[in-house]
């Protein structure tokens, strides 16, 4: 399942929203035999509901991914703010944990400290979505020898 969210979110952040991610759109693809195979390829197919973000009018909800890649440049989307509490298709079909929030906290493990994506905070005491840090959230104040203070910003 992480090798499907790190296919869908390279192609998301290529440009293009899938739309309609979920099991039946998702094949497993090996030389050998599938069941057995270490490293299946992925491949997403069905893409007769997505839109190329580029040529599409921008609709509500949508992603800005050029401020975004200007801001953490080398740096991509991650899956956990756009799947958080949308994996239902696949908790369905046993493809992640069904448990009552299961399938958020597998994201949040799985994604959260990867270095190729955007960082993302979370309040534990409330079950939105992670959002993804504001660059002033990494801004800190620090004092050199001359007595006045230099604001630092950390962009991974």
């Amino acid at each position: 399942m992480q090798k499907i969210l790190e296919a869908e979110t390279f192609v998301y952040n290529a440009g293009v929203h899938h739309r309609d991610m979920s099991p039946r759109n998702v094949m497993l693809v090996s030389h050998s035999d599938i069941y057995t195979a270490p490293d299946p390829r992925i491949v997403i197919i069905d893409f007769n509901v997505s839109n190329v973000l580029d040529l599409s009018a921008r609709r509500r909800g949508d992603t800005d991914l050029d401020a975004i890649h200007k801001t953490w440049p080398g740096r991509m989307v991650g899956p956990i703010t756009r799947f958080w509490d949308e994996l239902m298709e696949f908790e369905v079909k046993g493809w992640v944990a069904d448990d009552i929030g299961a399938a958020n906290e597998w994201l949040w493990e799985c994604f959260r400290e990867r270095e190729d994506y955007v960082p993302v905070v979370r309040d534990e005491d409330r079950e939105e979505s992670p959002r993804l840090v504001e660059v002033e959230e990494l801004t800190g104040r620090v004092s050199d020898d001359d007595g006045e203070d230099d604001v630092v910003v950390f962009r991974g």
